[in-house]
């Protein structure tokens, strides 16, 4: 590892106000062409990656206990969250809200919509040559689709990109796509759903998949459909993680699938 490397580090306890600013500043000098350890400064650049992903404004945690906010200041705090990334690497970010999304959106859903852009940006800047990003946030009533572009050389590996954008947040978005076009930019897009859906076995065709399901087990896929991971299944259903596990694997195996996302992806066929 190359001196310039070994020399970068973060202060030595800081305050906890003070680490989203010191991530930063070791984001830009990561950053500099300076730096030839190419592998040390990939992963010190993914480490600053996952914990700005998780750093929250003040005010944006402020709002958080509220069940539900509005669309535009679910963007503003986004916009709050960028800013000193944005000021730090001179970027210019244009944040567009679709006008067709609905007024409100639940808080914790805008939230892990927040921390799916603040990771995807903060990866997208892995790259030398980027000024500009373009943000689109679309809140529909089942769903959040974010769509970012950037100006950049096109140049990532987008297979690298969609595992770590994949991989940044929980829960993993419902749909993601990523296209690297080289001297063009790369696009990036997201979808998380929200809501809360409903299953009812009258409701289905004679011999559906979805047939075979219990009532625990439409329940337990209700919520995986919103994102969820264990813990939180367990905590809303009053069981253990252990059976909630139990119950996902039958529910994979009842329905022939062999991840959640398709197990979601057969559940909104019949819904929508």
């Amino acid at each position: 590892m190359s001196t310039a490397a070994t020399q970068i580090a973060p202060p030595t306890a800081p305050d906890p106000g003070d680490w989203k600013t010191a991530l930063l500043e070791l984001l830009r000098v990561l950053r500099s062409r300076d730096l030839s350890d190419s592998a040390a400064r990939s992963l010190a650049l993914a480490s600053v990656t996952r914990l700005l992903a998780d750093s929250t404004p003040a005010a944006a945690a402020s709002k958080d206990n509220a069940p539900r906010q509005t669309s535009a200041l679910a963007l503003d705090a986004l916009r709050a969250q960028l800013r000193e990334l944005q000021l730090t690497q001179q970027l210019r970010i244009d944040y567009v809200l679709d006008p067709r999304s609905t007024t409100t959106v639940p808080t914790r859903a805008a939230t892990t919509a927040r921390r799916w852009t603040t990771h995807a940006i903060t990866l997208l800047c892995n790259q030398m040559r980027v000024s500009r990003f373009h943000i689109t946030w679309y809140i529909g009533a089942t769903q959040i689709v974010i769509s970012i572009r950037d100006d950049g050389p096109g140049e990532l590996d987008g297979q690298w990109l969609h595992n770590e954008i994949d991989l940044g947040g929980l829960p993993r978005p419902h749909q993601l796509d990523v296209r690297c076009i080289p001297r063009w930019g790369t696009e990036i897009a997201m979808t998380h759903v929200i809501g809360t859906h409903s299953l009812a076995r009258s409701h289905l065709p004679h011999g559906h998949p979805l047939t075979t399901l219990n009532t625990r087990e439409r329940d337990v896929l209700n919520i995986v459909a919103r994102g969820e991971k264990n813990k939180a299944i367990a905590e809303q259903l009053g069981i253990s993680e252990n059976t909630v596990r139990f119950h996902v694997t039958n529910i994979l195996k009842k329905l022939d699938v062999g991840s959640r996302q398709e197990a979601t992806a057969k559940l909104f066929e019949e819904l929508h």
